[in-house]
């Protein structure tokens, strides 16, 4: 389980040596596919937000015109996807930290 902040380096895939950022500029729909697809695959709230504005705006801009009401109910459904995702990557971490007190409490 990771966490993926914008100057974190891919280790995989196309984008492999290239950081999120870079990768994000040069074909942003990759770190958004890997968000959605990699289930260890976790992003800061900062990369959520910048993949969050590209994809309401470019799904409000395939249309002839920009509906509010889709727009805000994209905004809503992507960001409880977030939430979700980041309570998971929460509990793990205080999990983890949680056995490593445990085990220095028990003296190992």
């Amino acid at each position: 389980m990771k966490l993926h902040h914008f100057d974190t380096v891919f280790s995989f895939g196309q984008h492999e040596g290239e950081t999120i950022a870079e990768a994000f500029k040069k074909n942003p729909t990759y770190p958004e596919w890997c968000y959605g697809n990699i289930d260890d695959f976790y992003v800061t709230d900062t990369v959520w937000n910048a993949m969050d504005v590209h994809n309401n705006l470019n799904d409000a801009l395939k249309g002839n015109g920009v509906d509010p009401n889709q727009v805000k109910g994209m905004i809503a459904q992507n960001k409880k996807f977030h939430e979700e995702k980041r309570a998971k990557y929460k509990s793990y971490k205080i999990e983890q930290y949680s056995k490593k007190i445990e085990e220095e409490l028990l003296g190992n």
